[in-house]
């Protein structure tokens, strides 16, 4: 009965909700495209994905957003950032929301079970979604003036990792800067699936997803 009530409280996330509305936000762009596009066509998933992890990401990214406001007063946390993305498909407005922001600094918040297994430039660069997200926030918090008087192109975009079964006793923390070149990747990104959406086509599948049928 309580796992139950973990995973329909879960359901009631703004994150659970804008994916239910089939809204694209910022932590869509990068995942994969046809997962995106099916969202997009209103198909339903074939069965509800169990949302335990989610569940804990969530609480234990909240407390650490807590912990760092407590030690930064400065820190900005989780405030609301709207990124305008032109492509040839048309131009869209999607939201997200920055776990941290620092002066010039913008940080993703992340849990896994194994510090170790993110710890590799490798991993931290070829994550598509997670560099997408970390960048678009960026270009989101400094349109918005979260970021005071500095250039884009000096702001630093990152991630935080957190191992949540709590045998690492250091957080994971990987920073690189602020690229033009990604927004623009992401905008070509985000085309495709357009295209594939306007044109009833499959999409690519990167990486392949199991919510849906068939796959």
């Amino acid at each position: 009965e309580f796992y139950r009530a973990v995973q329909d409280w879960s359901s009631r996330t703004e994150r659970s909700l804008q994916d239910k509305d089939r809204v694209i936000g910022i932590s869509s762009i990068g995942h994969c495209s046809e997962y995106v596009r099916r969202m997009l066509m209103d198909e339903e998933e074939s069965q509800e994905p169990d949302k335990l992890a989610a569940f804990i990401g969530t609480w234990i990214g909240a407390g650490v957003e807590q912990a760092i406001l407590a030690a930064r007063p400065d820190a900005i946390i989780q405030s609301e950032v709207n990124v305008t993305l032109e492509t040839d498909q048309g131009t869209f407005v999607i939201t997200g929301h920055p776990d941290v922001i620092l002066p010039g600094i913008v940080l993703d918040n992340k849990t896994v079970d194994d510090l170790t297994s993110v710890t590799s430039y490798a991993v931290f660069e070829s994550n598509l979604q997670k560099k997408f997200q970390r960048h678009l926030y960026a270009l989101g918090a400094h349109e918005a003036g979260m970021l005071g008087d500095l250039p884009l192109e000096e702001v630093l975009v990152g991630n935080l990792w957190v191992d949540r079964s709590a045998k690492d006793h250091e957080f994971h923390v990987r920073l690189e800067p602020f690229s033009p070149e990604v927004i623009e990747h992401a905008k070509e990104w985000l085309s495709t699936v357009v295209y594939a959406d306007k044109h009833n086509i499959e999409a690519p599948k990167e990486p392949q997803r199991t919510f849906f049928e068939n796959w």
